[in-house]
Order: structure tokens, then C-alpha cells, then sequence
């Protein structure tokens, strides 16, 4: 979502997102004798990320188009 206030001097945005990951593969560890290596890359699961990100623009200083400012 977008925002602007005050004829444009400030703006900004709110972004708010949910990314979902799955099938990671991993080498671990395993116990020595129960594979031709002590390590055995697998999948180790899903993962979720969210996120809320919040932007904020101001325009301080700005000249006025009819030159008075």
C-alpha cells in the first residue's frame, strides 16, 4: 500500500509479504557404520519468512512552483 499526505511531501509505502519454503536439503551427521560416509544429505524440512516493511519519504525543503516559496 502507497500513502501520500500533506500534497505529496510525505509518502511512503507499507509492504507486508509471507514467502514459504520447502524441501530444504541439508548434509548432517549420522552415526559412523550406517552409511559408506558419516554424512547423508536429506530433507530437513519447510520455512516460513514474513515480513512487514515500512517506508517513509518527506520532502523538507521544496520550492513552490509559483515562486513565492
Amino acid at each position: 500500500m502507497d500513502y501520500a499526505l500533506f500534497g505529496e511531501r510525505i509518502s511512503g509505502a507499507f509492504d507486508w509479504y509471507t514467502k514459504n519454503t520447502s524441501d530444504l536439503i541439508f548434509t548432517v551427521p549420522v552415526p559412523a557404520g550406517t552409511n559408506f560416509t558419516n554424512l547423508v544429505t536429506t530433507n530437513i524440512g519447510t520455512m516460513r519468512n514474513r515480513a512487514i516493511e515500512l517506508s517513509l519519504s518527506a520532502k523538507i525543503l521544496e520550492a513552490r512552483a509559483d515562486g513565492l516559496g
